[in-house]
């Protein structure tokens, strides 16, 4: 039982806290992506 939390543990630290650090900017960057795809669907909405 003890190994097996302290590998979660360790799991954690080197999986979720990368992602934690690149996380929100990887975020920014998908959301702009959506944002200026929804954009150029709304333009070639208009000019349908």
């Amino acid at each position: 039982m003890g190994l097996s939390i302290r590998s979660f543990n360790r799991h954690v630290i080197d999986h979720e806290i990368p992602f934690i650090e690149w996380g929100p900017r990887t975020r920014r960057f998908l959301i702009s992506d959506l944002d200026r795809v929804s954009k150029t669907l709304k333009t070639t909405k208009q000019i349908y």
